[in-house]
């Protein structure tokens, strides 16, 4: 089967998945929040068989988040491929150009797969907690059999986390800047090929936060060059 067929029957499989009842499975629900309503971060680029980076970010976001551009759009699903409808996309879209990534070599993905219920004015109480991560595991690691990447980015400290553990790397991270911007020392003896490329989440929080930390403004550009001279290495 191809790597197109293989995420196309992964899909299906999640989409029977109630293990966090607490968050809402997009790939179980009506047209409105079919995959085609979240998967810009999957199907935005579907050039399976010659993927060089993939990119995993947090989780989709929230039901009322997506909900609101429903409304706004009479009802309609936003264009997953318009930019302006996330800001977390249009800024990783950005570093990727400035960077020269080509997107082409690319697979986006999210380690947790369900939308959170409510809205984002919710704050922590809709947030992935780690048993949605440790839930989502199973087919985040699926993927990544699939897709058999040179490099996974991270973004943000709970994806890196749980990247690790995916990998039985026995390395916990507290402090993301200790490690962004570049390669994970440690091997993965089940993925001995795949290096691990941690980076801040590319929403306003977390590039403001690595921005602070090192006081440089360019420091997320750096991060990103740094990725683009990785994955020329391998």
């Amino acid at each position: 089967m191809s790597k197109k067929g293989e995420i196309i029957k992964l899909r299906e499989k999640i989409s029977t998945c109630r293990a966090c009842r607490e968050l809402v499975n997009p790939f179980s629900l009506s047209e409105n929040f079919h995959p085609k309503t979240v998967g810009y971060w999957n199907d935005a680029f579907t050039n399976y068989d010659h993927v060089k980076l993939m990119i995993v970010g947090q989780d989709w976001g929230s039901k009322g988040y997506l909900e609101k551009f429903i409304e706004k759009n009479n009802g309609k699903i936003p264009n997953p491929y318009d930019e302006s409808n996330n800001p977390t996309f249009r800024n990783l879209m950005h570093y990727l150009e400035e960077a020269k990534i080509d997107k082409k070599d690319i697979y986006l993905t999210n380690a947790v797969l369900c939308l959170r219920k409510g809205d984002e004015s919710s704050g922590n109480k809709n947030k992935p907690q780690k048993k949605h991560f440790r839930n989502c595991s199973q087919f985040l690691k699926r993927q990544i059999e699939i897709i058999q990447p040179k490099i996974i980015a991270t973004l943000g400290l709970e994806a890196l986390n749980i990247i690790l553990e995916i990998f039985k790397i026995p390395k916990k991270v507290k402090t993301l800047n200790d490690v962004a911007g570049k390669i994970i020392a440690e091997k993965s003896e089940i993925f001995p090929e795949i290096k691990i490329f941690p980076l801040f989440h590319t929403g306003t929080k977390g590039m403001n936060m690595r921005k602070n930390l090192n006081k440089n403004d360019n420091i997320i550009l750096e991060d990103f060059k740094e990725l683009k001279r990785c994955l020329e290495e391998t």
